[in-house]
């Protein structure tokens, strides 16, 4: 069912791995805008929105899906389950470094760029006696090691999207190379 039917029905159902401190503020928005129409929000893990929307397929009641893992959206893709998408927005750049923001067949669109990086417990790094990390580089040196942590790539699209970005940035064999180290 498109989402013009549904949202003519008062519902937009919107499957996302996002957490409600981002997802009640475009719900709000929208629903002040659209006053007739409640907006549902399916909090998944990127991996279960995917199989979800795999497993409904038959008798899908979403709308969107929204999540930062363009994985996420080929899969989709690939499954026949998305609708073609026109943005009316200009402007937008086609890459960022060489990662591509929208799919070039048009089923997804980027819809934000976040920045990222390293983060640190100050009261940690002063208790180890440990430097301030500048580069993704330092974090290879051995004065960091056994004092590094990540979330798991398939658990996170932000996280998985930097393993990629560096995967890409610096080749498969360098920047394999550069998170064994890290």
């Amino acid at each position: 069912m498109s989402t013009l039917v549904q949202a003519t029905e008062g519902k937009l159902v919107v499957v996302t791995s996002y957490p409600p401190d981002t997802t009640t503020t475009f719900k709000k928005a929208f629903e002040k805008k659209y006053p007739g129409i409640k907006v549902e929000m399916l909090k998944k893990k990127t991996t279960a929105g995917v199989k979800y929307l795999q497993e409904t397929a038959g008798n899908n009641t979403s709308d969107l899906f929204w999540a930062s893992a363009p994985d996420a959206f080929e899969i989709l893709k690939g499954d026949d389950l998305l609708q073609k998408y026109q943005t009316k927005v200009k402007g937008i750049p086609e890459k960022v470094g060489a990662f591509p923001i929208n799919d070039p067949d048009g089923y997804y669109k980027g819809f934000a760029a976040s920045g990222y990086g390293i983060m640190w417990n100050t009261r940690y790094l002063k208790a180890k006696k440990l430097p301030v990390p500048h580069e993704w580089e330092d974090l290879t040196k051995a004065v960091y090691h056994n004092h590094v942590g990540m979330s798991a790539p398939s658990r996170s699209g932000t996280t998985h999207l930097t393993v990629e970005t560096v995967l890409q940035g610096k080749g498969w064999e360098e920047g394999w190379a550069t998170w064994k180290e890290t």
